[in-house]
């Protein structure tokens, strides 16, 4: 019984931590730190800018304790089954390692929320990793510590402790690795899209088995004759934006060597608005195509272009990005092709 109320009053004392990280992420939102939305009187003041780039002693400083911490909470997600599973265990006993595991937690909690503010100097690829993936933590353990007062699939909840806190070790140490890993995701999501879409585009089309009426279809279904040149092109600007988040990666590596943290911030904004409007794109792009919706999407990617490209372009000593010509005869090719869609 000594065990299970120590876990069952750790779990309780988790439960408000996590709490706590969901309220701050709610109260920054409100206030319109997050993007080009605010629920607030406050105008958005768009992604949090950085204040260091590769090195910064706020942030490092922050970002060490919160892995430290992680590494920690791994290690007692062990111990603690060991523990508080033995039959013999005293209160003492299992109130001392509940007590730890608390104070450990506690550690986690306040790293977590120091990063989110501007005296840390987190940017926002930082900030939301570290608040994700934190608060990813301590429910984990939360729910480690119901199993634990509950003795139910306590192995298991182990093994989702255990990954949390992998998760949480590998917190990029510097605003520049936190940019550079977030970008590289969109690009590693957008490849697998673009490849998803030309192994579509090179199925064989079979009225009656990729047919309009299908209401279990579209994710799977070959495009008919007259989608396939929207689908087409479409996956060309794909590729296209893909080659425009490569370049936005040099030009915000560029802003940040150069101290410029205003122009990362915009230059961030300008691309995940863009992500926004490529993957709605993605979405979209499944047979059987529509031809309103479709073209809609369209003119917003082309708006979020015209957006970063400027600054990708305003960046200095840098390759040149993909060459505006090539996009707008693209687009231009990707509007004519969705009039020639047949709508359902």
């Amino acid at each position: 019984m000594a065990a299970q109320a120590a876990a069952k009053a750790l779990a309780q004392k988790l439960k408000t931590l996590v709490e706590a990280v969901d309220a701050d992420a709610a109260a920054q939102v409100y206030a319109g730190v997050f993007g080009d939305m605010s629920l607030g009187d406050a105008p958005p003041r768009g992604p949090a800018p950085p204040k260091s780039w590769a090195e910064g002693e706020s942030v490092k400083t922050a970002t060490t304790v919160y892995a430290s911490v992680a590494k920690a909470l791994e290690v007692l997600a062990s111990k603690a089954p060991l523990i508080l599973g033995e039959a013999s265990v005293t209160q003492e006993a299992a109130q001392s390692i509940c007590k730890e595991i608390g104070q450990t937690a506690d550690q986690l909690a306040t790293a977590t929320a120091l990063l989110q503010t501007d005296t840390a100097g987190a940017g926002a690829p930082l900030r939301a990793v570290a608040r994700v993936n934190g608060r990813r933590l301590l429910d984990a353990w939360r729910s480690l510590a119901d199993a634990l007062a509950t003795e139910k699939d306590v192995p298991k909840h182990v093994g989702v402790a255990w990954e949390a806190s992998k998760l949480c070790a590998t917190l990029p140490q510097s605003n520049r690795a936190a940019y550079r890993r977030e970008f590289l995701g969109w690009a590693k999501q957008l490849k697998d899209v673009v490849v998803e879409f030309e192994e579509l585009l090179a199925q064989d089309y079979v009225e009656g088995e990729d047919s309009f009426d299908d209401p279990f279809g579209g994710l799977d279904d070959a495009y008919p004759p007259s989608d396939t040149p929207a689908a087409e092109t479409s996956v060309v600007l794909l590729k296209l934006v893909g080659q425009l988040y490569k370049q936005a990666l040099l030009a915000i590596d560029a802003y940040g060597t150069q101290a410029d943290y205003a122009k990362v911030s915009q230059t961030y904004a300008a691309a995940d608005a863009l992500r926004e409007a490529t993957v709605a794109l993605g979405e979209e792009l499944y047979a059987p195509l529509d031809a309103d919706a479709l073209g809609a999407i369209l003119q917003s990617l082309n708006g979020k272009v015209g957006r970063l490209s400027p600054l990708v372009h305003g960046a200095a000593d840098l390759p040149p990005p993909p060459p505006e010509e090539r996009w707008r005869v693209s687009y231009a090719a990707a509007v004519e092709a969705v009039k020639g869609v047949k709508n359902s």
